[in-house]
């Protein structure tokens, strides 16, 4: 299987024909994207998007859109992101945790505050605005890594890329 491999960075991206080629050789691993002070991460496993980053506050994210879930789930506390916040407080200040937003959601399905279905929306809804971010990015560097660090962790969604 031919790898994506890097992109050079100030270049012209086209973010199409990367995720095309996503879809039709179905990877495993994470994209990286770097644009100016901007860096995007979509992990990917068999073609499938399983989650998506961006260097801006992702826990920040995160709780928007918790937030919006819970108003649309009675199900889901409003208070959920006290006990978030309580659980990985020391996490964020110090910020040496990769992936802490994916990390707490999985925690969230572990304690029972959501459940798998519910974690899946959650994800969803985290992609699509980090994707939305990306998009407006045409110029440059990007880099495919077979090795990621969600490989240990459980997988809540899958989405197809198209």
């Amino acid at each position: 299987m031919q790898t994506i491999g890097k992109y050079d960075l100030n270049n012209r991206m086209h973010l199409s024909a990367i995720i095309c080629q996503l879809v039709e050789q179905p990877q495993h691993g994470c994209l990286q994207i770097f644009s100016g002070s901007m860096s995007w991460t979509l992990y990917i496993e068999e073609g499938k998007l399983i989650y998506a980053t961006y260097s801006d506050n992702m826990f920040e994210l995160m709780y928007k859109k918790l937030k919006q879930l819970s108003m649309q789930i009675s199900s889901i506390s409003s208070d959920i992101y006290k006990r978030l916040l309580s659980r990985f407080e020391a996490a964020l200040e110090h910020q040496e945790i990769p992936n802490l937003d994916y990390l707490a959601i999985c925690w969230l399905v572990n304690e029972k505050f959501m459940s798998h279905t519910q974690a899946g929306i959650l994800i969803e809804q985290v992609v699509k605005e980090v994707i939305n971010s990306l998009l407006s990015t045409e110029e440059g560097s990007y880099e495919f890594i077979s090795k990621s660090t969600l490989d240990d962790m459980p997988k809540l969604c899958h989405m197809a890329i198209d």
